[in-house]
């Protein structure tokens, strides 16, 4: 009777030689070679990569150059190759006669014809995948991490070796001891390089090392562990650090910057360092943060209802809030929103932000913004033909994106399509719910986009929604006659997190002498009283809220601040309950001294400007003491979203001593408003495009008339 052992010598011989081994190189031309596989169940798709930096991601023909959902498919990740072919090969098998496209996700390779196929049928077949893909601008890369398949050394002749004959890893890399079957079984593996020829363009070529055979899946260890990731024009290896605890993470954007300063890459620039910057303070917030699990919403919950909330009744929201689309996660880091001309840089800051992404990002996506709403309307459509054309897909749509990625990059994100417009609010919410970190660029302020457009009142939440959820930086460097750059984030920073501090300071030295910074306190009288003013420069003075409002003060204290001041930084501001009435109304006071005296305001806040006066608990509260069966916490978030809108209403409740105190909180917010605008944050601040020094003397003179006509 046979040995065990010569069982399971045989059973792999059967197996070796039932399957075949596909070679497929992903060439430094931008193609697959071959790029149409004709495979059977149980073979070995072997990927070999070439010089430059590829990928391979298989893919679905209603989406080209984006990944199968997730759980599904595979993915090689980055393959960066600085000559030659890589030291690595990634393997799959085959285990359906499905077609299955398969594309690089390597910045526009896909949209350029870098796309293969394994078993064409019908329809699907490659040229159909391409001539569909070629309208694209760029691919969907599924995150950093591969799935799917086995990462093994390459046992190509041609790969350069160390000395002891191993594979050199590739820079950045960090490789782990492979126990492959072949190995395990010597008599096998020397006899599958006989019995197990390459098939389609490279028969007859020498067979690869024998793939994983899948009865002996647990004698094979996968092989390798990539730490680095390799972008266009990229052509060093992804830095890595170890931090206190031990762990390793991947350097962010400023470290790379400085890296590629100091190697004559780039020139350092102090405007585009402060934008950079904030991209850094994003990545470290995104180290610490890990997204909820995705709950899909139930289909009853996407049928039509006729019910409507008695909080959308109220304030004229119309249909109820869907159900469908949960609550925002309290602990989710603000986006980015990064616009400028042609020309300012978004490309590079964008490669910067999501080439080195920190390694606690599973998945991870970025595509051009109108492919993305392609692709929603796509899927919407599929969804209402599915389940009728009343269904409200937008919620397990998001769902189906916010798995694919949670951080969503966006390039060049605009709204020109009334269809987009419609659904934009609700499926950026959606995904926030789920808690998608969303960047983007743009060639316009928030406030400019969909501008003239149908039905643009319906756009406007979604204006709203960008500007209170992501952080909204300015890329274009203004020519000052002055020597600090403008800061690149608008005048008011929300939350009171890590940040903060350094979001006050820049714009201190940006308002402040920029000839003599020298910041130092002064003392003001007003009517033989002293005001302290624990910092100043020029003519910008900045405060703690503690310093400025915590201690009694009169209308004319403030006024004659005004009068001394140009500009004001104001930080630690409090989110302010009923309990700090006092506050509300002497903050109320200062906003209305600074708005007419055309005054700067700069802002940190615990909370966004809707609830600096009053918080959520005590609004919900009031509201439902008229409507005690009423909880709808959605209708709440619109309420607070739109709240110089809602203030109207809400002068019927108890929440305001009277309509006077209610009116005045509604002029504070619409004036914030006003001051956060670019047109009242560039008056005459000597911009070259707006006069220069002249623009700023003649603004010097006008706010001196306003101060005297005051007095």
């Amino acid at each position: 009777m046979p040995s065990l052992k010569t069982c399971l010598a045989v059973a792999a011989l059967v197996c070796v030689a039932s399957a075949d081994t596909i070679k497929v190189t992903a060439t430094s031309g931008d193609t697959f070679s071959p790029d149409t596989v004709k495979a059977e169940l149980g073979d070995t798709v072997e990927f070999h990569f070439q010089a430059r930096n590829h990928s391979v991601v298989s893919g679905v023909f209603e989406n080209p150059c984006s990944p199968m959902q997730l759980g599904s498919g595979f993915y090689s990740g980055f393959m960066p190759t600085p000559g030659g072919e890589a030291g690595k090969v990634f393997s799959i098998k085959v285990n359906s006669l499905e077609p299955v496209p398969f594309y690089s996700s390597q910045g526009d390779e896909c949209p350029k014809g870098m796309v293969g196929i394994i078993n064409p049928k019908g329809n699907k077949n490659l040229d159909k995948y391409r001539n569909q893909a070629k309208t694209l601008s760029r691919s969907v890369t599924p995150g950093s991490t591969p799935y799917g398949g086995e990462l093994d050394d390459n046992d190509d002749p041609s790969v350069q070796r160390n000395p002891d004959g191993t594979v050199k890893a590739a820079a950045g890399a960090m490789t782990v001891p492979v126990v492959s079957l072949a190995a395990a079984l010597g008599l096998a593996a020397l006899m599958s390089k006989k019995n197990a020829p390459y098939r389609g363009a490279a028969r007859g070529m020498l067979a690869p090392p024998l793939g994983p055979c899948p009865s002996a899946a647990p004698l094979h260890t996968r092989g390798v562990i990539v730490l680095r990731e390799k972008s266009a024009g990229d052509d060093g290896a992804r830095p890595l650090a170890t931090s206190a605890d031990g762990t390793r993470h991947v350097d962010g954007p400023l470290e790379e910057y400085d890296r590629r300063v100091e190697a004559g890459m780039l020139r350092n620039d102090e405007h585009q360092r402060g934008i950079i910057e904030s991209l850094q303070h994003l990545h470290n917030e995104l180290r610490n943060y890990h997204a909820p699990p995705i709950v899909r919403p139930s289909l009853d919950l996407l049928k039509p209802t006729q019910r409507m909330s008695v909080f959308s009744s109220l304030f004229g929201k119309g249909r109820g809030a869907n159900p469908a689309i949960g609550e925002i996660p309290d602990n989710l880091p603000r986006g980015l929103y990064l616009y400028g001309d042609v020309g300012s840089g978004k490309t590079m800051l964008m490669d910067l932000f999501y080439d080195r992404l920190p390694s606690s990002v599973k998945t991870k996506t970025r595509i051009h913004f109108h492919n993305f709403m392609q692709d929603v309307h796509r899927r919407l459509h599929r969804m209402k033909t599915e389940h009728g054309s009343d269904i409200d897909a937008v919620p397990y749509v998001a769902a189906d994106i916010a798995e694919q990625g949670n951080v969503l990059c966006y390039d060049e994100f605009q709204c020109t399509d009334v269809a987009d417009a419609m659904i934009l609010r609700r499926l950026l919410e959606a995904l926030m719910s789920h808690g998608v970190v969303l960047v983007t660029t743009s060639n316009r302020h928030p406030d400019d986009l969909y501008k003239n457009g149908i039905q643009r009142e319906s756009f406007v939440p979604a204006i709203k929604l960008l500007k209170n959820r992501l952080h909204i930086i300015n890329l274009d460097s203004p020519t000052d006659y002055r020597k600090i750059p403008r800061p690149p984030s608008g005048v008011y920073h929300t939350p009171l997190d890590n940040h903060a501090d350094s979001h006050a300071e820049k714009w201190f030295r940006f308002l402040g002498d920029s000839e003599n910074f020298n910041p130092h306190p002064e003392t003001q009288k007003v009517w033989g009283r002293d005001i302290y003013v624990p910092r100043v420069s020029g003519r910008c003075a900045w405060f703690t809220f503690a310093e400025l409002i915590g201690k009694p003060k009169s209308a004319a204290d403030y006024l004659e601040l005004v009068r001394s001041y140009d500009a004001f930084i104001v930080s630690d501001v409090p989110g302010m309950t009923i309990r700090e009435r006092d506050l509300a109304r002497r903050f109320i006071t200062f906003i209305d001294a600074v708005y007419e005296g055309n005054a700067k305001l700069v802002l940190t806040t615990e909370k966004p400007l809707a609830e600096l006066f009053v918080s959520r608990d005590e609004i919900a509260e009031s509201l439902l003491q008229g409507n005690p069966q009423t909880k709808d916490g959605k209708a709440m978030n619109q309420v607070m979203e739109d709240m110089e809108h809602s203030a109207e209403q809400l002068k019927k409740t108890n929440l305001f001593a009277g309509e006077e105190e209610a009116f005045a909180f509604a002029r504070a917010l619409s004036r914030l408003s006003q001051m956060e605008s670019r047109e009242w944050v560039e008056r005459g601040m000597g911009l070259e495009s707006q006069g220069g020094k002249q623009d700023r003397d003649n603004w010097s003179k006008t706010r001196s008339r306003q101060m005297e006509d005051s007095m």
